[in-house]
């Protein structure tokens, strides 16, 4: 047989011990002796407990991939302005504060802010962000003085890079005749600049400014302007400035124009870039204080306002009316329009013609749609900014946008629909029985909320609609009539003008 392997078979018979567990006699060779018997057809038996474990492992991996999907999202959206912290519904009114009060942020648990009172005095404030107590106040201008502002320095609770809140404080202005019964400000003529401790409202240092300096808040930092005459002109500085430390990690300079510039410049920062501006001049101060672009000869002979919109493209619009900007944090602008108001896009060289319309700044916007001007109005219309034509038109009265993951999200008329951001395609649409006005709609990144009076109603209903489906998650009544939503340093607040001009926290 040579090299083959000779195999030796052996009779096996298969024998049942006592409790029925089936056993094998005999051994087959190369096997050693004692080893453990193996139980035929043992995964068949099982075979349903093993996929229903696989199943449960799978779905549980994919909850937690999810659940890791949603948190990092959510972390994406905090940094957008205007947007709520998560809540969990049905909500309800927690306190009020004055609607002046202007929120910058939130630091251990107290919402900081400024806020101005019957005097014209503009103070700085904190209050305990779960009762609406208020924990501190401090004085940032004198009565009747134009001025006075804060910025909040991000970072955390404590340590070396600590949240401090700067503020540009006016100690003196130019006295200003009056009319009797009404109120006018004078123009600061002397100023400083002062850290405070968003818990307390300690003061940690003072620094000197120039009494009609202006400034922002920038990441960690914040950012200065100011204008000098010198002998060779004038010109306005950008300064990067550690409220820590009191020093500038960088100055920007640019030189008034030929036709002469403005005795103050403004500043605002978007996404990481500060738009600044003195009169018709206009230019942007990258993060590392490099100037990107700038633009000259702007008309300021009526009335205008400047804006950088979350995908970057920097719109200067002019009209015949008066135009208030939002004390929100989403710098959205009201415009009363006496005609017609004209929209530029600087960068782009692209403008245009709004007739008794409104151009409007959405509410949320995450930039997810870069290219859309979005009008508000009876006749809205969505513009592409690169190229300055219309790209689609809702064919329904429109009052307030959110623009989330490419998806625009309108209320106007009693309706609230999602639309896609490139075609203007309707994903959902559902009516809410409610008027909805310029401040109807507010999101957390995960629901859309929605408030209104519905006809015979005295009070107004806020309602929580899926992002995805417009269908409603939960509804809460409030106590009255409220004009619309707003968010205070993350939290969701309802506006009411009408009951001596409160914003009611709710969650």
């Amino acid at each position: 047989m040579g090299a083959e392997r000779v195999r030796v078979t052996h009779d096996v018979e298969l024998v049942e011990a006592d409790g029925g567990a089936p056993v094998t006699a005999g051994q087959a060779d190369g096997e050693t002796e004692g080893s453990a018997p193996v139980r035929a057809a043992w995964w068949r038996r099982h075979l349903w407990w093993l996929a229903s474990g696989l199943v449960g492992v799978i779905i549980a991996a994919s909850s937690v991939v999810h659940a890791v999907q949603v948190r990092m999202r959510l972390a994406e959206l905090s940094d957008v302005p205007g947007i709520a912290a998560p809540i969990d519904g049905p909500v309800h009114e927690r306190w009020s504060v004055d609607s002046s009060f202007q929120a910058l942020g939130e630091v251990g648990g107290v919402l900081v802010g400024t806020e101005t009172d019957e005097n014209g005095v503009t103070s700085a404030r904190g209050i305990d962000a779960t009762t609406g107590v208020a924990r501190w106040s401090v004085p940032v201008t004198v009565p009747a003085a134009w001025g006075g502002s804060c910025a909040l320095a991000d970072g955390p609770v404590t340590g070396r890079e600590k949240a401090v809140l700067a503020c540009h404080v006016v100690d003196e202005v130019t006295p200003v005749a009056a009319e009797e019964g009404v109120q006018t400000s004078g123009q600061a003529v002397r100023a400083h600049l002062a850290t405070l401790d968003p818990r307390t409202g300690a003061v940690l240092g003072t620094f000197p400014a120039g009494p009609l300096d202006t400034i922002s808040a920038f990441g960690t930092e914040v950012a200065i302007a100011s204008h000098q005459i010198g002998p060779t002109g004038g010109e306005s500085t950008v300064r990067r400035w550690d409220p820590r430390t009191g020093s500038a990690t960088w100055t920007a300079h640019h030189a008034d124009p030929g036709s002469g510039g403005s005795s103050s410049t403004s500043i605002q920062e978007s996404s990481g870039v500060v738009l600044a501006q003195n009169g018709g001049d206009v230019w942007e101060v990258s993060a590392s204080g490099v100037e990107v672009r700038s633009w000259t000869g702007l008309r300021t002979d009526e009335g205008y306002w400047l804006m950088r919109t979350a995908g970057g493209h920097v719109l200067w619009a002019t009209y015949g009316g008066t135009a208030t900007p939002s004390a929100d944090a989403t710098g959205a602008v009201t415009v009363a329009v006496d005609g017609t108001v004209t929209v530029s896009d600087l960068g782009e060289r692209t403008a245009y013609t709004l007739d008794h319309l409104v151009p409007w700044t959405a509410l949320v916007d995450d930039g997810s749609a870069p290219d859309l001007l979005l009008v508000a109005g009876s006749d809205p219309v969505a513009y592409d900014l690169r190229t300055g034509g219309e790209i689609w038109r809702p064919h329904r009265a429109v009052d307030a946008f959110v623009v989330l993951d490419g998806t625009v999200y309108a209320a106007g008329a009693g309706t609230v629909s999602a639309m896609d951001a490139r075609t203007g395609g309707t994903r959902w649409t559902v009516r809410t029985d409610m008027p909805l006005g310029p401040g109807a709609l507010e999101t957390d990144g995960r629901s859309l909320f929605v408030v209104g009076v519905r006809a015979g109603s005295s009070v107004s209903t806020v309602e929580a609609l899926d992002l995805v489906a417009g269908t409603v998650s939960w509804t809460s009544t409030l106590s009255h009539a409220f004009d619309g939503l707003t968010v205070l340093g993350g939290r969701l607040g309802a506006v009411s003008y009408t009951d001596a001009g409160k914003v009611t926290v709710i969650g």
